[in-house]
This record gives C-alpha cells, structure tokens and sequence, in this order.
C-alpha cells in the first residue's frame, strides 16, 4: 500500500465496479420495456447507487446487488423482445 492512494486491487475492484455501473445505465437505457418496468429497474439502480456511496459499504455485497440487477435487466430485456 502507497501513501498517496488506496491499494491497487482496491481501485482495479473500484473501476470493476465503475464499468459495470455503467453496462447497467446503459442497458436500462436500451430497454425496451413498459414504463412501470422501466421505473422499478431504475428505482433499484438509483438505490445500488447510493448503497455504494455510503460510508463504509461492503463493496462486495454491492457489486453482488448489481450483479443481481444486471441479471434482471437482461430477463426484462428477453420479456420485452
């Protein structure tokens, strides 16, 4: 660990995180969904989101939640297709 940032595996887990919030926004955006379908994955992404940016959160459990809604978003993704 350096003095001047977090430890390496820390920040790779970090823009881990950062790209696959972004495969999300981005395929919420694609969505072809109903727009009570498309409120509620947007409901869960804003609070996966926050959940991130609290002090302290377990960044594992995190990137499980948004695992989960990924997995979600493409089942939506397959029921609207």
């Amino acid at each position: 660990m350096s003095a001047d940032g977090p430890p390496a595996d820390e920040s790779l887990a970090e823009r881990l995180l950062a790209d696959r919030l972004l495969v999300a926004r981005r395929g919420l955006a694609a969505l072809n969904a109903t727009a009570d379908v498309r409120i509620q994955l947007q409901r869960r992404l804003i609070a996966i989101c926050d959940a991130i940016k609290t002090p302290g959160a377990d960044s594992a459990r995190c990137a499980k939640r948004l695992e989960l809604f990924l997995a979600e978003l493409d089942r939506a993704g397959a029921d609207g297709a």
